[in-house]
C-alpha cells in the first residue's frame, strides 16, 4: 500500500511547489527611490508599515558610494501603505504618510516645494 501511495505524495508536493511558484514572485521587498534629495544632510530614513519598520542609517561611506538613494524595503506583506520618514541633519524630519507600495515594485518619492511627494506608479 505505501508503494502505491508514494507516486502520489510525491505528485501533490510537486504540484504545491509549482503553485506556490507560480503565485509568489519571491522578493519580500519593495525599493524607495528618493529624487531631489542630493543637497540634503540626510541622517536616517525609517520605514513604517502595518507590520513592519525598518530604518537606515545614511554613514559618510554609505552617502559617497549612492549615486542614487534607493534603498530596499523589507515587508512581510505584499501590499499596502507606509509612512517615510527622512532625518535630516539640522533641520525638522520630512514625513510623508500613506504611501503605497507593493513588494517587486518601485516606489518613487521627490522632493518639491521642501514636502515630500509621491510619485504615483503604474503597476
Amino acid at each position: 500500500m505505501k508503494e502505491k501511495l508514494y507516486p502520489v505524495v510525491v505528485l501533490l508536493l510537486i504540484g504545491a511547489l509549482l503553485v506556490f511558484a507560480f503565485f509568489n514572485n519571491g522578493r519580500s521587498y519593495f525599493i524607495l527611490e528618493l529624487h531631489g534629495m542630493d543637497d540634503l544632510e540626510i541622517s536616517n530614513i525609517i520605514v513604517e508599515g502595518p507590520d513592519f519598520t525598518t530604518g537606515f542609517y545614511m554613514t559618510a561611506q554609505v552617502k559617497k558610494e549612492m549615486s542614487v538613494f534607493k534603498i530596499n524595503v523589507d515587508s512581510p506583506i505584499n501590499e499596502g501603505t507606509a509612512t517615510i520618514t527622512i532625518n535630516i541633519d539640522n533641520s525638522s524630519p520630512l514625513v510623508l504618510s500613506n504611501m503605497p507600495f507593493k513588494n517587486g515594485k518601485t516606489i518613487y518619492i521627490s522632493l518639491s516645494g521642501g514636502n515630500l511627494n509621491y510619485v504615483k506608479a503604474h503597476w
